[in-house]
This record gives structure tokens, C-alpha cells and sequence, in this order.
């Protein structure tokens, strides 16, 4: 994939954080850096995301809304969330950002844009409290079922999945772990791949565990991919699972993924 990155600018994360990378034809590559935590990840595999124990895949398009929590403490000196950003994958499977308005009611109206994936939100524009959010912030599909969450005092979710939007190629360059206190944890990344590019059917055959980190202990674990990032095409869904292996039942992880949209064109 060829690129050019300004002469004058030696470190390319810092000329790619500034948009200056791209390939031939003028074309940005995308800093897209997820990060996931669970609290409480026990001995089975869970995601690594502080929603749910498994990663969600959904069959069909759908719309959004902030399904409770979006006035969180709202009615006393206006201190919630007043608006709320999702980011995703549209029904073309581009990426896509847009924003619900939360001030004052619990419920939101929906989105006007389906997602085919949803993976990430953030509080966008918030009362007096600051910087953190007063109360969990629920993302649910139209159907009622609870998709993200912002959890409590903090401005953004924390759900270890992503999707790969069209005309992009991904590069994963780099992995942490942060493993809680006493506990031993093993942590994969993986990858499935979209059936095609005209339905939203999962391809069940393309489920690949691309990296295993097995015993981590407690503490910060970083693994350096750059010198062989994982290529991950476009519509492919990505995550990470951890579990408990020694010391405990139950404990805290979280992974940040270094990843960069490459496009293809």
C-alpha cells in the first residue's frame, strides 16, 4: 500500500495523528485507536468491554437511541450528558459518526441513520459536572436491547470491538493489557470476516484467533506488532477476549488496540 509522508515531518505517528499520511492518490490514513475494559472478567472468555460477557453481532440494520441515563442528574444545575456521539458502521458499511441530543429527558428520540455496527460512544456536550458523566449512559437498538454503555463518571464507552468499514484495510500495530491485581490472565484477539459485501450475513468459516497471550499477571503488558501488523480486511468484525486462568475468580482488564485504517484506494 503506498504512502507518502511529508518530508519535513520524521516521525510518522506524528504526521499521521495530524493527517498527513496517505497513499498515492491523496488519501488520509485513519488513526482509529479502540480501547475496551471489563471489570470483573472471570474464567471463561469474555469481551473485553464493560457492556457484556460475549461480543454482539447483529443481523440486521438498526437504529439507536440513549435508552436511559441521558439526563443523569439533569434536572440539578443541568449537570449530565446533553449530547452524545455513536460512531459506527452505516448499511453501506462506511464509517459513521452522528449525535443524539440528551438534555433534559432520559430517552432520546432514535437516530436517523441505521448502523450495521455500533462500537463506540461519547459524550459529545455536558452540563456543569464537567468531565465525567453522573450516571451510566445506555446505548440500546430499536428493539430495546441494550447495545453500549458510558458507564458512570466516565465520557465514553469501553467496549473492545470494532468493525472495519469499506474501502479501508486495518492495521493493528499494537496491543496492551492491563491485567488487575493477583489474578493471571490469558488474552486473544480476534477477527470474522463479512459474508459479503451485500448482506449482512457473517461468514462463520473466516473465525480466526490471530494473536494469544497466554499468563499475563497483573500489571502492564505491551506488545509491539509494528514490525508485522495484523492485516484485517474491510467489513470484518474485530475484538478482544480475556479470562481467568490463576489467582482469582474474577478481576479488571483492559486493552487498548493501535490500530490505523489504511484506504484502499
Amino acid at each position: 500500500m503506498p504512502l507518502t509522508v511529508p518530508a519535513h515531518i520524521a516521525d510518522f505517528d506524528t504526521a499521521l495523528a495530524l493527517g498527513l499520511v496517505r497513499n498515492t492518490n491523496g488519501n488520509a490514513y485513519i488513526p482509529f485507536p479502540v480501547h475496551g475494559s471489563n471489570p470483573n472478567v472471570g474464567t471463561s472468555a469474555e469481551l473485553i468491554s464493560d457492556t457484556s460477557a460475549a461480543p454482539v453481532f447483529r443481523d440486521t440494520q438498526r437504529f439507536y437511541n440513549v435508552a436511559a441515563g441521558g439526563n443523569a442528574v439533569d434536572g440539578v444545575g443541568q449537570i449530565g450528558a446533553r449530547e452524545v456521539e455513536l460512531t459506527g458502521i452505516d448499511t453501506d458499511g462506511h464509517l459513521l459518526s452522528t449525535t443524539i441530543k440528551t438534555a433534559g429527558v432520559s430517552q432520546s428520540s432514535f437516530t436517523n441513520v441505521r448502523f450495521w455496527r455500533l462500537f463506540d460512544a461519547r459524550v459529545t456536550l455536558n452540563g456543569l459536572y464537567g468531565a465525567f458523566n453522573l450516571g451510566d449512559i445506555n446505548i440500546a437498538d430499536e428493539d430495546g436491547n441494550d447495545h453500549l454503555r458510558i458507564t458512570s463518571r466516565f465520557s465514553k464507552a469501553h467496549h473492545g470491538q470494532f468493525a472495519v468499514p469499506v474501502d479501508y484495510t486495518c492495521l493493528i500495530r499494537g496491543l496492551t493489557f492491563t491485567i488487575g491485581i493477583g489474578d493471571v490472565v490469558s488474552c486473544e484477539l480476534y477477527k470474522r470476516e463479512r459474508l459479503n459485501g451485500t448482506t449482512v450475513g457473517i461468514d462463520t468459516g473466516s473465525l480466526e484467533n490471530l494473536k494469544a497471550y497466554q499468563e499475563l499477571p497483573s500489571g502492564v503488558h505491551y506488545f509491539d506488532l509494528r514490525g508485522a501488523p495484523v492485516v484485517i480486511a474491510e467489513w470484518s468484525d474485530v475484538w478482544c477476549n480475556a479470562k481467568v486462568i490463576a489467582g482469582g475468580v474474577a478481576t479488571a482488564v483492559a486493552v487498548d488496540i493501535d490500530a490505523i485504517l489504511v484506504p484502499n484506494k
